[in-house]
């Protein structure tokens, strides 16, 4: 071993009575690959793992803790000890464990003891998960050890599922066939636990509902129990696809509860598809559901309703999303259909049966739990969307209308009943999440925009809306006058002081969550990119947006970042209006700037642009050559080299610029006119001389223009120009005729000698 780690046999002399912070300093020590060694197996790596195996035998809960962090990270980090002590290890882990859990519910469990329990199932948990997939362990160490592992997990499952069932699901999904002989326990433990569903936290929920859903790995495919259908072909998910038709086949009977109370038949598709909802089919893998007691003259009891709803939408979800080794057949149809008919159950449009009775106790249970049969229906779309996405495309128009129905509506009107919809908020922000997710697969065009128009509507008031104090103000003040002057300040004494209702309304407010905020804002940002939204909610959602930019920066000193990404979005789509609010958003992010608004406020041209150069003719390239060795001319020189009709000034600075253009600037083929090239041919000094004409407008400046000749060929061939650095030219007058006292046609040539008229520099 190397001098600079502290030898294993220090640690063992300290093993039992460290603590704190010495014990915490030993285990990152102990992850050094430095004790990786296999010739410490002879001296001490074999003393100090038996120290170990001694901490884990004691019956004092703080060693046997301390012994399952030092096992759980020398296992981790040491491949020697796992491959020589992780049979060892698993078979002391397990006869701890099931000391600790034999009288577990009878006897009363400190605390100190609970964090031992979880100790040893994590670490048992993590050892194999490290033996798994290694053949020689996993066949040595590991498979030897599960038939009394699982059962002992079952066992202890009763007292502490959340922390048996996570187990439980992994080692059926990695060791199905192993499990087969415990699926019987397993089973009866999942119906006691569904037996009391809804007193357990959402995390233990969704495992039970996992395990429930694996049970069905444990079967052999292929095993058809009728003969006649013997000879045709098996799927590996048969009985994958059983279980989801089995739990499918429930929402039925407990749907059909509402027919009771609720008129269906005024709903002819409402009651069709309530029709074709699949029966109840036979199976045995899954675990039973208690029965359902539902009594009307108890309307309490009609919430049982819509709590077996949320636990079968809970089963159905863990069947859509939980991977599997095989491909497995959703029935997207049959989905798509349950949660339509769950969606549809509403008294917006279905009314109350004629026979029932009108009391308050009833029609406020009906409308309370109703919602909360919708709500599953969503759920259930949200869960499809996010695992299945553009298979669902098919049925968004369905999909679509039906979660509009989720909208509360005033009594008898089409207009939305804004108070519902605080008590509705939690459904609703739901709903607007399940937009964000199938707009994904929407695109651009939808063709009905109302669910979208309403969605931005109800995102604003239930933002903005706090809590409503206006009724406790008017009931205030109502009570406070009925009471006559004598009976007042018994009022006052019966019902304490009010006074902090009128002078701090404030402190009654409840702060909306930041993930609310997200759902809202992702909506924004997706309706607006996606659609064009009327004026009115283009105005509400910039107005929104501004306002509540400007309450963060000044509560938290930043503004969050989906408020960056909507600030964004409203610039770069304003809508039909056109109006930008660029100045206030820049105004609202100077201090951390953005890049997008800074390119908007200080656009910028890419540096050299690449382009296409075409290899000029030979005649163009004597052209060329000629003008770049014209205006390349020192400064000094005389000007001789220009023509003796025209006198040209050229500055030094002119020139220099004109050779850089030429060296930098992207060159183009300037295509002449006929009467140009002959022209050039017969006088070429007159044809260099004269694309140099002094700007009179521009006498006294420095640096000349630089402009580009364009002619009638141009749009010819656009991709073929050539630039070239000139001096700005000014229109030339036209030529007055000279009477030379010779008719015109003397000559008798069809060549035309140009008429040159002389400026007042070269008269003088």
């Amino acid at each position: 071993m190397t001098s600079q780690v502290v030898p294993l046999s220090t640690f063992v002399q300290h093993l039992e009575s460290c603590e704190g912070y010495e014990f915490r300093t030993m285990i990152k020590m102990l992850a050094s690959p430095a004790y990786a060694k296999q010739q410490l197996l002879k001296d001490e790596l074999s003393v100090f793992m038996a120290k170990v195996l001694k901490l884990l035998r004691s019956k004092d809960d703080y060693q046997v803790w301390k012994g399952c962090h030092i096992a759980t990270v020398f296992c981790t980090y040491n491949p020697v000890v796992l491959c020589s002590f992780g049979g060892e290890l698993m078979g002391i882990l397990y006869r701890a464990l099931e000391d600790a859990t034999k009288y577990y519910g009878d006897s009363v469990q400190t605390e100190q003891r609970k964090v031992m329990v979880r100790a040893l199932v994590k670490t048992l948990d993590t050892l194999m998960d490290l033996i798994r997939g290694k053949p020689s362990l996993t066949r040595e160490a590991l498979t030897p050890h599960l038939s009394a592992i699982i059962p002992m997990l079952i066992s202890f499952g009763r007292c502490e599922p959340n922390l048996s069932l996570p187990v439980i699901k992994k080692l059926l999904s990695k060791h199905s066939t192993t499990f087969r002989p415990h699926v019987g326990k397993l089973k009866q433990l999942l119906t006691e636990l569904y037996g009391h569903y809804q007193s357990l936290d959402p995390v233990t929920r969704k495992v039970v509902c996992d395990t429930a859903a694996y049970l069905h790995l444990t079967q052999k495919p292929g095993n058809n129990a009728n003969e006649h259908q013997a000879h045709h072909k098996s799927f590996p998910d048969e009985h994958w696809r059983a279980g989801l038709f089995s739990v499918l086949s429930q929402f039925g009977p407990v749907v059909r509860l509402w027919g009771e109370i609720l008129d269906i038949g005024s709903d002819e598709n409402l009651a069709r598809l309530l029709e074709t909802l699949p029966r109840d089919t036979a199976n045995d893998t899954s675990p039973l559901l208690p029965a359902l007691t539902v009594d009307i003259n108890k309307p309490v009891t009609l919430w049982h309703i819509s709590a077996r709803l949320e636990q079968l939408t809970d089963m159905v979800e863990s069947f859509i999303r939980l991977p599997t080794l095989f491909p497995t057949r959703i029935p997207l149809g049959e989905l798509v259909k349950v949660s339509e008919i769950l969606l549809s159950l509403t008294t917006n449009y279905l009314p109350l049966k004629r026979g029932l009775r009108r009391d308050a106790a009833l029609t406020g249970s009906i409308r309370s739990a109703l919602p909360e049969t919708q709500l599953q229906g969503i759920r259930l779309l949200r869960c499809l969307s996010d695992h299945i996405g553009k298979n669902l495309i098919t049925y968004m128009p369905a999909i679509l209308s039906s979660m509009e129905l989720f909208i509360p509506l005033k009594d008898k009107k089409t207009s939305i009943d804004y108070q519902k919809c605080v008590d509705l908020q939690n459904g609703l922000l739901q709903l607007t999440a399940l937009m964000n997710s199938i707009a994904q697969h929407l695109g651009h065009k939808v063709e009905e925009m109302s669910l979208a128009i309403k969605l931005v509507d109800i995102c604003a008031y239930i933002i903005e809306h706090k809590q409503n104090l206006d009724s406790a103000f008017s009931s205030t003040s109502g009570t406070a006058k009925a009471a006559g002057g004598a009976k007042k300040k018994e009022y006052k004494a019966k019902t304490g002081s009010m006074s902090d209702l009128f002078s701090h309304p404030h402190k009654f407010l409840h702060p909306v969550p930041l993930e609310n905020y997200t759902v809202v804002n992702t909506y924004y940002n997706m309706a607006l990119t996606h659609w064009k939204l009327p004026s009115t909610q283009q105005a509400k959602i910039t107005k929104y947006c501004i306002y509540y930019s400007l309450s963060f920066k000044e509560k938290l000193g930043y503004i969050p970042q989906t408020f960056i990404e909507l600030l964004n979005t409203i610039v770069l789509f304003p809508g039909k209006d056109r109006f930008s609010i660029l100045p206030i958003a820049v105004h609202l992010l100077k201090e951390t700037g953005d890049p997008v608004f800074d390119v908007l406020c200080n656009p910028k041209l890419p540096l050299e642009m690449i382009q296409i150069r075409r290899q000029p003719t030979s005649s163009e390239d004597d052209t060329a050559t000629s003008e770049a060795e014209e205006y390349a001319a020192p400064a000094d020189q005389d000007d001789e080299h220009l023509s003796d009709d025209e006198h040209t000034t050229v500055d030094d600075g002119v020139a220099t610029n004109a050779v850089m253009g030429l060296n930098n600037l992207v060159s183009s083929e300037t295509l002449r006119s006929e009467q140009d090239s002959a022209l050039e041919t017969q006088h070429p000094e007159q044809a260099r001389t004269s694309n140099l004409v002094p700007d009179e407008a521009s006498e006294g400046r420095e640096d000349a223009r630089i402009f580009k000749k364009r002619s009638s060929s141009d749009e010819q061939d656009p991709p073929s120009k050539r630039t070239r650095a000139v001096a700005a030219q000014t229109p030339v007058p036209a030529a007055v005729p000279v009477d030379n006292g010779e008719p015109e046609s003397d000559d008798g040539s069809d060549f035309e000698i140009p008429e040159i008229e002389l400026s007042d520099a070269d008269e003088e």
